[in-house]
């Protein structure tokens, strides 16, 4: 998933040694993983590396400031970046195997390849946000300036800067043509960029800050989340708002479209992830299980899934039609910081505060 400053905002926790969301100590129902992964600090995010023929490794993110790949069939070690970070959030990979990682404190934004050397490629400083455009062509960073910047992913060159945003950049995300760019923040109000002319369209109706925004597999709509308890379903084209997803009771911290576009899941403060059709708005299913804030999203490969992480220290697959409850995933003792599917489907990845990443392999249910 893209880097967000949501990821930022949990990780405040785990440094000011703030009272945290803790699991319930008899939550260890459930599946078991076939791995677990140790850290000597916590497990700040976790990806599937899709370079490989086989797309059985991952990648880590730890607090200690190194990004690790390891064998998900194994978990045996392969390879770590250099340790030049003070603490290294996210660990989105491209089908190239670079991998990009930002510090916690200042912003630094790195790319290490996954399958060569150590050491890393800085790209950028002070951002808060980052992620790579669908083709893996671009590196996308937001930062506290408002600025989005846009970077060749591999000679680490500036492509273009896109102005005009209001306040720090939260969460970016990119059409798959590349024509267009969506981004939301610290701000009530998101931007649309048209890409051939830089022209920006603002994104106004949300009333508190934009956490998470998203385009849909078609790019013709965009999905902008808010800690005002709403998402918003606008034109991508024009930045006209279509429609007003409404219902949940707390802050939102995510959400997505399905990947065949039919669908919008938001997810937050409430425990709930609610189910919408991207066309009409209409609310389809609630699901409910989760004993505290759902911080993050990821769906299945077949479809008819998506999975759920949670600050109560558990992960959770649902139908995506009805929102029933399939399996939950439990052996996490703080909340977890990031869920991702890989292998074909065959694995679930989780990470956590608690210094652990579990590797489960989803069978049938």
């Amino acid at each position: 998933m893209p880097a967000s400053k949501t990821k930022l905002l949990l990780i405040a926790l785990i440094l000011c040694g703030c009272e945290k969301p803790k699991p319930k100590a008899a939550a260890l129902e459930g599946q078991t993983p076939e791995i677990v992964l140790w850290s000597s600090s916590p497990v700040l995010d976790g990806n599937f590396d899709t370079s490989g023929e086989t797309g059985e490794t991952i990648v880590t993110a730890s607090a200690d400031g190194t990004v690790r790949r390891w064998n998900a069939k194994t978990g045996n070690l392969l390879g770590q970046s250099d340790k030049t970070l003070q603490h290294a959030l996210f660990a989105e990979v491209n089908p190239r195997g670079q991998v990009v990682f930002i510090s916690a404190d200042d912003g630094i934004v790195q790319v290490w390849n996954s399958a060569g050397a150590s050491q890393t490629k800085v790209i950028s400083r002070g951002a808060t946000a980052a992620t790579f455009s669908p083709d893996s062509e671009w590196l996308l960073t937001g930062g506290e300036d408002g600025i989005v910047r846009v970077w060749d992913s591999v000679s680490g060159a500036l492509v273009m800067e896109l102005t005009g945003h209001e306040n720090g950049v939260a969460s970016i995300r990119s059409g798959s043509d590349r024509k267009r760019l969506v981004a939301g923040g610290d701000s009530s109000i998101g931007s649309i960029w048209d890409l051939s002319s830089k022209s920006r369209t603002a994104l106004v109706g949300h009333t508190n800050h934009i956490m998470r925004v998203a385009l849909s597999p078609d790019d013709s709509t965009a999905l902008t989340v808010s800690w005002d308890r709403t998402a918003k379903l606008w034109d991508a084209q024009t930045g006209r708002l279509l429609v007003t997803l409404s219902g949940h009771h707390e802050y939102l911290w995510t959400g997505e479209f399905s990947p065949d576009g039919s669908k919008v899941i938001t997810a937050g403060g409430d425990g709930t992830a609610r189910i919408w059709s991207s066309d009409s708005g209409a609310l389809l299913a609630i699901a409910r299980g989760h004993d505290s804030t759902i911080n993050h999203l990821a769906f299945g490969h077949d479809r008819k899934v998506f999975f759920t992480g949670s600050w109560d220290g558990t992960a959770r697959m649902w139908d995506i039609d009805t929102g029933r409850e399939i399996v939950k995933f439990s052996s996490h003792l703080d909340f977890l910081t990031s869920v991702a599917i890989g292998a074909g489907g065959a694995y679930l990845l989780t990470t956590s505060a608690d210094r652990t990443a579990a590797i489960w392999r989803l069978r049938s249910f």
